[in-house]
């Protein structure tokens, strides 16, 4: 290099000299800057945050007794974990949260027989619908409660139908003898149970304009408006027994002057709450067991249905219980109450008469 140094100075071409020589000094090296990642853990939300935000969102969009049994649940589901970035809640807290439920006392901050797993598992079903609405949003990769329930015992939950005796003893009680005037609901509910199997919340909800005539048939519409619905299929049109028009219903329902044909004290947006607890306590005094229950007019019911032989679609409409025929679900009309009539609500044979 230096012999073609010296050759370019003594030619007098001293740039590309100066260019020779910057060419052949070493190169600066630069070091590196280290850029702190971001970490998407840290900047998650506290689970009370979106617990908030869920409720909040729900609450345009749910029946008030649906989003009530979220904010039950959820709030058992926080005073029973740390209040933690939702991703940092791993599948071991969790499983530690699964077996704090299996002790879970029934009451408040009392001691005592627990929850049942039935119960448990709708709390469980509850975070699970909480942690995949997280996961859509992005929060978290995975739902971890999917799945999670707790294993239920062979006959835990199960609601019998009444015998025959315990259906005797409740219509030829002094309630149905001798009905309290003021309340009414004492006796056309368990009525209006027994003859069309329709559950609690639809009855209490019953408007005088959802009793209307169908051709010459008389029916109700048990529909969506004020109602917390279980299922779309819930929403039907069934005809009315004529035992029932007999004992005074139509006339009973159109002299009602309020809203609602059952006026209670209602607790809240729950209609059905003093009747239900009003039923428990009447039950209770006849001695019927804890698995015998309002619902189980319901069981009466599709029991009889089954022991006629009638066909599954016409119960299962008649019932508001959903559909397992994909097919007859997307493209059957549903059947109108006079066909209800003919083919089902007049072919059961009610075991107890109201009819004396």
């Amino acid at each position: 290099m230096l012999y073609k140094f010296i050759e370019k100075n003594l030619s007098g071409n001293w740039r590309s000299a100066d260019r020779l020589v910057d060419n052949e000094r070493p190169v600066e090296r630069i070091a590196p800057q280290i850029i702190q990642a971001v970490s998407v853990e840290d900047e998650q939300p506290l689970i009370s945050s979106l617990v908030n935000k869920f409720l909040e969102e729900k609450s345009a969009r749910l029946a008030p007794k649906t989003l009530l049994g979220y904010k039950t649940d959820l709030a058992i589901f926080q005073n029973n974990i740390d209040d933690v970035p939702i991703n940092k809640f791993r599948v071991t807290d969790l499983n530690d949260f699964r077996d704090k439920l299996k002790v879970l006392p029934k009451h408040n901050n009392k001691t005592g027989v627990p929850i049942s797993a039935t119960r448990a598992n709708n709390i469980i079903g509850s975070l699970s619908a909480f942690m995949g609405w997280c996961k859509d949003l992005g929060y978290i990769e995975t739902n971890i409660a999917l799945n999670k329930k707790i294993p239920v015992p062979k006959n835990e939950g199960v609601r019998d139908r009444f015998s025959d005796e315990q259906l005797l003893m409740i219509f030829s009680h002094d309630r149905f003898k001798n009905p309290d005037k003021k309340k009414m609901y004492h006796y056309w509910v368990p009525i209006l149970a027994y003859y069309h199997g329709m559950r609690l919340n639809e009855i209490c909800l019953l408007r005088r304009q959802d009793i209307y005539q169908h051709g010459d048939v008389w029916a109700i519409s048990i529909n969506e408006d004020s109602r917390d619905l279980k299922t779309e299929s819930s929403k039907r049109n069934i005809p009315i027994h004529d035992d029932v028009i007999q004992l005074g219903f139509l006339d009973y329902a159109n002299s009602c002057n309020h809203e609602f044909i059952f006026k209670t004290n209602r607790k809240g947006d729950n209609y059905a709450d003093t009747i239900g607890k009003s039923f428990g306590r009447f039950k209770t005094s006849l001695g019927f067991p804890k698995n015998i229950v309002f619902h189980s007019f319901r069981h009466v019911f599709a029991d009889l249905c089954k022991q006629q032989r009638i066909e599954l679609s016409l119960i299962k409409e008649f019932i508001g219980h959903s559909k397992s025929d994909v097919f007859l679900d997307t493209y059957a009309m549903r059947y109108s109450p006079d066909v209800l009539k003919r083919d089902l609500l007049d072919k059961i044979e009610f075991t107890v008469s109201l009819c004396w």
